[in-house]
């Protein structure tokens, strides 16, 4: 793993294998982000995430609006 600054939005990139990426926002630092990465590597906090089908967008957008949503919505296209 490495960590590269992110001109784009002024933030921290993290290059993971794969070719995937985890960027953040300039809140924290980057031993934070670091410590924050161990820890969900290790299983000691978890992401709050949902799938939904694509075809739920609009009931997935209401409940954004609404505030019914906890963590994040992932859209899943089959």
């Amino acid at each position: 793993m490495e960590i590269l600054p992110d001109a784009r939005c002024r933030g921290i990139t993290v290059r993971v294998d794969k070719g995937r990426a985890v960027r953040g926002s300039i809140v924290g630092t980057r031993k934070d982000l670091e410590d924050s990465l161990r820890l969900a590597n290790e299983g000691s906090i978890l992401p709050e995430t949902e799938t939904q089908p694509l075809e739920a967008i609009n009931d997935v957008f209401d409940r954004l609006k609404r505030g019914d949503v906890q963590g994040h919505v992932v859209l899943g296209f089959e």
